[in-house]
């Protein structure tokens, strides 16, 4: 989670690691527009293939709410990326909002948050609703000081959500993400393993790296896009780089998703966008 709130960046993140690990295969599909001005257009298809859970593949639960949710829309017929989470369905926003409370629920059970400093939070609260009556009050009644003390008690209730602090193993793994999310942002081949260079490109997904950023992080390798990013099956004879697949992916999952983050627990758009780090520190 990106300070602790679940974006949308998330659940393409995670679409994106399931289909490395084989669940889902994402399909490249170009197609000539029909009209005066006629011109290429380019999906990407979503399946999934028949396969069983292997042993050593273990799933969680929020990526289980993935796995079942996308096989229902792809049976839909929504299985294109800027259809599969399209959230002007309010089948996929009702859907959205559970698997936030789940990725939520295991975050939580991680106890990387000190659950002490949500009762300073609870206390300091309760403490400034006070202070608002009061100066409500005075404000009725006309008292000069009454906008002085308003506006403290605002500011008050906000910084009490930086009473919230993490415990030593939550700030240990904070600082490791951090670093490794720094270094994705000037990455380059004397910093980063090559060969886990698509495992980058989904950890920066989740990170929030810019597209920019992400495509300079793609484009430090020569290698063929289908060699970069497997489980992304391109056209025959595509010359595509993976940079340009992973901007042309991420701005469809962008299209896809933006609409429903936004009114939902604190998301924060799809378009891959903004994060950072020393990626010698890893993606695992």
């Amino acid at each position: 989670m990106t300070a602790r709130q679940t974006s949308s960046n998330h659940l393409i993140a995670t679409l994106f690691n399931l289909s490395r690990r084989g669940w889902f295969t994402i399909t490249e599909e170009k197609s000539d527009k029909e009209g005066w001005f006629s011109s290429e257009e380019t999906k990407y298809r979503v399946e999934m293939p028949d396969r069983e859970k292997e042993p050593g593949d273990t799933l969680k639960k929020h990526e289980e709410m993935v796995i079942d949710f996308s096989k229902q829309r792809i049976s839909e017929g929504n299985d294109t990326f800027d259809e599969l989470f399209k959230g002007t369905d309010s089948d996929v926003s009702k859907w959205y909002r559970k698997w936030v409370k789940q990725v939520k629920q295991e975050f939580e059970d991680k106890n990387w948050i000190d659950k002490s400093s949500y009762t300073g939070v609870i206390i300091n609260f309760l403490f400034q609703c006070i202070l608002l009556i009061a100066s409500v009050v005075l404000l009725v009644n006309g008292s000069p000081v009454a906008l002085i003390a308003l506006s403290f008690t605002v500011l008050a209730n906000i910084s009490s959500l930086f009473i919230i602090r993490r415990t030593r193993e939550g700030e240990e793994i904070y600082s490791k993400w951090k670093a490794y999310a720094d270094g994705l942002k000037n990455a380059d081949k004397r910093t980063i393993r090559m060969e886990m260079l698509d495992r980058h490109f989904i950890y920066a997904t989740a990170l929030h790296l810019s597209k920019n950023q992400i495509e300079t992080l793609l484009d430090s390798t020569t290698e063929p896009a289908n060699m970069v990013i497997p489980w992304i099956i391109l056209t025959h004879g595509s010359t595509a780089n993976a940079a340009s697949v992973a901007s042309s992916i991420s701005t469809l999952a962008a299209s896809g998703t933006s609409s429903f983050t936004g009114s939902t627990a604190g998301g924060t758009g799809a378009t891959v966008g903004t994060a950072g780090g020393g990626a010698s520190g890893g993606a695992g």
